[in-house]
């Protein structure tokens, strides 16, 4: 009886931990979320930490359930990193219809890319990217990515809900400043969806949002339709070079001051180099793909 007794504890024992480690089985989705969807949002919180003018944390977990094939479009397993942007985690996990773990997709799963094409001027900017196609529907991803960047001049959108035939369970914005830096934002397209502003003092935002049902495709609608927030610091920097904000004349002066007016003249220098680079060139077009190349 005792051995009866300990079995049967360790078999209950097993079923609890069994079923606490099950993630998001897709019967827990309502039901107006699934109507028309071919995705649904389960979680998407994005966490902006802003320690300095010139350092900004980004922290993310995003889970979606993947209805069908169309709803593979939806999955964003991709980072872009570059010297001044330093990627901290980037991870994602699969589980099946019923929660069950099926896949880990680790950093140095992922392919490494760089933006620059062949037809455009020499970029550090890369991109690390997987592509992850089950064939099997429905079932969910979690995406868990943070980075790091000294580039605060640009603060991330955040959209509420992405694409059309796709419900949204839960979707959230905290922005940390501890600093008090200023910040300017604006709320787009909030009309017609239940967003709430959670707080908004000189230290904390925070936007939230729940049970967004899947809106159907529309004709010529208009391209903005979707609810986001955008962000911006009144005092950044931009690849060292630090800059403010307030209004735009201080913008202005900002973009004139830093970024064109000691770039206005070549140095004698480099006007030197390129003469000679040329000096055998036949042709304008020649001409202009040897300064081309020289630039990239």
């Amino acid at each position: 009886m005792k051995l009866l007794y300990l079995s049967l504890t360790l078999f209950y024992c097993f079923s609890i931990f069994s079923k606490d480690k099950l993630q998001y089985p897709v019967s827990e989705i309502p039901k107006n979320l699934k109507e028309g969807a071919n995705s649904v949002v389960r979680y998407d919180n994005m966490v902006i930490d802003i320690t300095a003018v010139d350092e900004m944390t980004i922290t993310s977990k995003f889970v979606i359930t993947i209805l069908n094939s169309k709803g593979e479009k939806s999955v964003r397993l991709s980072q872009y990193y570059a010297p001044e942007r330093r990627i901290e985690l980037l991870e994602a996990i699969v589980y099946n219809e019923y929660g069950e773990k099926v896949k880990k997709i680790k950093e140095n799963d992922f392919n490494d890319y760089s933006t620059a094409s062949g037809y455009t001027v020499a970029t550090d900017n890369r991109v690390l990217d997987y592509e992850y196609k089950s064939g099997k529907f429905p079932y969910t991803i979690e995406i868990n990515k943070k980075t790091t960047t000294a580039n605060t001049a640009f603060m991330p959108s955040f959209y509420f809900l992405g694409r059309y035939s796709q419900g949204v369970e839960y979707a959230s914005i905290t922005i940390n400043n501890p600093n008090e830096f200023g910040i300017r934002k604006k709320n787009i397209n909030f009309k017609d969806f239940d967003i709430k502003e959670k707080e908004n003092t000189s230290s904390t935002i925070k936007y939230s949002a729940y049970d967004i049902e899947p809106v159907a495709y529309q004709k010529r609608a208009p391209s903005s339709f979707f609810p986001f927030v955008k962000f911006s610091l009144n005092e950044f920097t931009l690849i060292d070079t630090y800059g403010k904000a307030n209004n735009w004349a201080d913008f202005g002066k900002w973009r004139y001051d830093a970024l064109i007016k000691s770039r206005q003249e070549l140095p004698q220098t480099t006007i030197n180099h390129i003469s000679r680079l040329v000096e055998n060139a036949k042709t304008d077009i020649e001409k202009a793909k040897i300064i081309y190349k020289y630039v990239q």
